[in-house]
């Protein structure tokens, strides 16, 4: 019998859409587990391992990042490749309603009798449950209102992911980007995350300062004095939460799929 890490759901009737460099197109599922998906599409479009894809599972979670990991020719059409992906992250989105402010006063009032750490880990604590109890399926609304609740006591921030490649590499793209930054500075300021990212090791500059977490940096653009330590353990938090959250959402579209294919079996 065949043993895997991650046990697969068989879910060959489910159609959806992927994009690689920029390009969209239609993809046919083969099966699906919490690491990751097997599908098949049209060989007319180029696509090669190691390459990132973005990818829509049905109506469970739109924004889902993957790496390609293998290529195949096609079992059924001769014009189709198979493609193994490894999901990497869900995306997060800028919330179309910010909402929910009676949730951010009721946190802002949390520090009124402890402190800003034992906030946010009573925050954090919250969002375990609701994650685990599968009450969220979109992960943007959840880490905007906590990175909101953040800069009343750190200033600005913004929030991007660093996924450490196989080869050893770094790539860093934007998660959370609540103040843009003057087209000149970005370069520079891509740089330091960067380096933040590939030491892992946090970088002071000025006011800035680029923090690494797990998988994460947190960028901040005007830090309080004092604040670089409270910032870094808050960072370091988030980004384990983060990589925790990602997984069991993973695990419950995988779940939910399966669910759906019963259903659709029985009728």
């Amino acid at each position: 019998m065949e043993q895997r890490k991650f046990p697969r759901i068989m879910v060959d009737h489910l159609r959806s859409e992927m994009e690689a460099d920029g390009v969209k197109t239609p993809v046919h599922f083969i099966d699906i587990s919490d690491n990751g998906i097997c599908l098949e599409v049209n060989r007319a479009h180029p696509l090669h391992v190691g390459q990132d894809v973005y990818i829509a599972v049905g109506t469970v979670s739109p924004n889902i990042r993957g790496k390609i990991r293998w290529v195949k020719s096609g079992e059924g059409k001769k014009d189709n490749l198979q493609l193994g992906v490894e999901f990497e992250s869900l995306l997060l989105q800028p919330p179309q309603h910010q909402g929910e402010d009676e949730m951010l006063e009721a946190w802002q009032g949390l520090t009124q009798s402890v402190s800003v750490l034992e906030s946010f880990l009573y925050i954090l604590d919250s969002r375990d449950m609701e994650v685990t109890d599968g009450q969220v399926e979109d992960l943007s609304g959840a880490v905007y209102k906590i990175i909101r609740w953040m800069e009343e006591h750190l200033g600005p921030l913004n929030l991007w992911g660093a996924l450490h490649e196989i080869d050893g590499g770094v790539t860093i793209h934007t998660l959370v980007n609540r103040h843009q930054h003057q087209e000149s500075d970005s370069q520079h300021i891509r740089g330091r995350i960067l380096q933040a990212a590939t030491t892992e090791m946090g970088v002071l500059e000025d006011n800035r300062a680029y923090l690494p977490g797990e998988r994460i940096v947190l960028e901040c653009l005007d830090l309080k004095e004092g604040q670089s330590d409270l910032a870094q353990k808050l960072g370091n938090l988030l980004g384990r939460r983060l990589t925790l959250w990602t997984r069991i959402l993973m695990k419950n579209i995988a779940l939910r799929v399966l669910a759906e294919e019963v259903e659709r079996l029985r009728e």
